[in-house]
């Protein structure tokens, strides 16, 4: 009844939340969603926030190519990271209760 050209192949979609990351991209799984929510990563369809991320292999590799965005995305990681690093390590020496407030301030940002 339908043929594999009229349904696509499993080739076409990737799901990159899984332990590989994006290997196409160079990104670790965790930095994923901070593609995502920075909306340099889109992801197919409307999945809620807490569900598996597919995204379009050809989107995927077309994103390799481009070191605009290349760069743009690793400014974006980095930032990222620094951010919730200096939030963690400001909450590690102020104390338990800075700690709390730190946390409400990154998910803020």
């Amino acid at each position: 009844m339908f043929d594999d050209h009229t349904r696509g192949s499993r080739d076409d979609v990737v799901d990159y939340c899984g332990k590989e990351g994006t290997p196409a991209l160079n990104y670790q799984p965790l930095d994923v969603p901070v593609l995502v929510a920075a909306r340099l990563l889109k992801p197919l369809g409307n999945p809620p926030p807490n569900g598996i991320k597919f995204f379009a292999a050809a989107d995927i590799l077309e994103l390799a190519q481009d070191r605009t965005w290349l760069v743009k995305a690793t400014n974006t990681v980095s930032l990222h990271w620094q951010k919730k690093n200096q939030l963690k390590r400001r909450s590690q020496s102020n104390g338990s209760r800075d700690a709390v407030e730190s946390l409400h301030q990154l998910k803020a940002v």
